[in-house]
């Protein structure tokens, strides 16, 4: 269906459908076990595969992310229990600034 979410198996051109709602983002998870991925609603979700057959799972939403429009991005750690997301700041958020060349307020004068 337009706007599902697939995967292929590997060695195969069989399609295994995940989503038929879609997703965008797709990530891996640990063993290649589990696939993780943003709903339209901002939802990301997890969905386990079974060994073998790829076949999905239940749906389990994780949690709900803003992300920045035009530079999306998702990522999970190897172990699958991080993400790394580029939101957008909460309102009132203080910005983060990154100092760089420190050490040479450390020297002398």
């Amino acid at each position: 269906p337009p706007g599902a979410l697939h995967t292929v198996e590997a060695g195969s051109s069989r399609r295994v459908q995940i989503s038929a709602h879609g997703g965008v983002l797709p990530q891996w998870g640990p063993g290649d076990r589990e696939l993780a991925y943003m709903r339209s609603d901002g939802t990301i979700v997890s969905v386990p595969l079974a060994p073998g057959s790829m076949e999905p799972g239940p749906e389990t939403p994780l949690f709900r992310a803003l992300l920045r429009p035009g530079n999306a991005a998702l990522d999970m750690s190897a172990d699958g229990q991080t993400f790394a997301l580029n939101t957008l700041a909460s309102e009132g958020a203080a910005p983060i600034v990154v100092l760089s060349n420190w050490t040479r307020e450390l020297e002398p004068r």
